[in-house]
């Protein structure tokens, strides 16, 4: 767990985030804003305004992943790696998967949770795939403290700039997010790319190195409104869907899990018209 710190990125983005200030709020969230002077004082860098939570936390998404797949394997769930789907058929009773060496399994319920290649399924347009980008610096002295708390912080530049540390001392930056889709060129930018972030960054904290170890680029899916799709596709009979597009992808699996949950067990979910395929 650590705070979270939220800071506009340019006076013009204050009040935008004084009415998210508003919002949160008022739906009960612990947190405060931040004027220039308070930013300035407490986390010594410059901006127009910011909101405090201390209600952030990060973690380690990959290990993550495995720790809930031996969670799911130490209760009975049987876990095939390396098996791709090479045809699904789905009828009005159950839907069939044939796999690897023609074995079929059959079952009363599909859940797509497979991120970006599941729109391959669907025959609308839901997402719209950018790339963005990431760096991760040297790893510091074990006593290093790189900014107060070692919050967690991201801005509201379009495209934004976030920034955090990791449990191994090591600061990881990203965003400077391209709307476009081509793998191959969004890897041949990453060199400029990652000059560009470090450029961001040492704009905040001039004070403090950042030397590039690792850099990567990735596939981010963004929605209209900016929520996921979860839950039934009507063309695609007994299927569910859990796909988490946009900046907030564990959070929204965490509300598909629950939904979905109470679907398959006959369960009414009073969300699912917020997440369903067809609110577009």
């Amino acid at each position: 767990m650590k705070p979270s710190l939220y800071f506009a990125a340019d006076e013009k983005d204050v009040d935008q985030l004084k009415a998210e200030y508003t919002i949160r709020k008022k739906f009960g969230f612990k947190m405060d804003y931040l004027s220039a002077s308070a930013v300035k004082k407490k986390y010594h860098f410059e901006a127009p305004g910011a909101i405090l939570s201390q209600l952030g936390g990060q973690t380690n998404a990959y290990l993550l992943a495995h720790c809930l797949l031996q969670y799911c394997k130490g209760r009975g769930v049987q876990i095939f790696d390396h098996t791709p789907a090479n045809s699904i058929r789905h009828t009005a009773k159950d839907v069939t998967v044939t796999v690897s060496r023609g074995v079929k399994i059959t079952a009363k319920k599909l859940v797509y949770a497979t991120g970006y290649e599941a729109v391959n399924f669907i025959d609308k347009k839901i997402v719209k795939l950018e790339s963005t980008y990431a760096c991760i610096s040297e790893q510091a002295n074990e006593k290093t403290r790189f900014w107060k708390e070692e919050a967690l912080m991201w801005n509201t530049a379009q495209p934004y700039f976030y920034m955090r540390t990791t449990d191994d001392n090591r600061m990881l930056i990203g965003g400077r997010d391209s709307k476009f889709y081509d793998p191959v060129r969004r890897d041949r930018l990453l060199k400029q790319k990652i000059r560009d972030l470090v450029k961001d960054f040492n704009k905040i904290f001039p004070a403090i190195e950042f030397k590039p170890e690792f850099s990567w680029a990735g596939t981010f899916g963004s929605t209209e409104d900016g929520l996921p799709f979860i839950g039934e596709f009507p063309k695609l009979p007994n299927s569910l869907f859990a796909l988490g597009f946009g900046g907030n992808g564990i959070t929204f699996s965490l509300i598909a899990a629950e939904m979905i949950t109470a679907l398959v067990t006959g369960k009414p979910s009073k969300d699912a018209s917020i997440f369903s395929f067809d609110r577009v």
